[in-house]
């Protein structure tokens, strides 16, 4: 199993757009868990959003954000 973290605000554009993408793929992937994360609805996700980029070495600067297997994508 493998766990995307999938962090995003509402009003970002670039979140709009691959939004949809992102939150389909475990439906085409079943060994992919999705943990979607609305940055701008939750404010326990923006403190676990630098934690965990933090432990990566990077900082929480922007979204859309992917965290997974070790890695941030943004």
């Amino acid at each position: 199993m493998c766990i995307f973290n999938f962090f995003w605000t509402r009003p970002c554009p670039h979140c709009r757009r691959v939004r949809p993408f992102i939150e389909s793929l475990p439906t085409q992937y079943p060994w992919l868990a999705l943990h979607s994360h609305d940055l701008s609805q939750d404010m326990a996700a923006g403190l676990r959003y630098a934690r965990m980029a933090e432990a990566l070495g990077e900082s929480a600067r922007a979204v859309p954000a992917l965290l997974f297997c070790g890695r941030m994508l943004i």
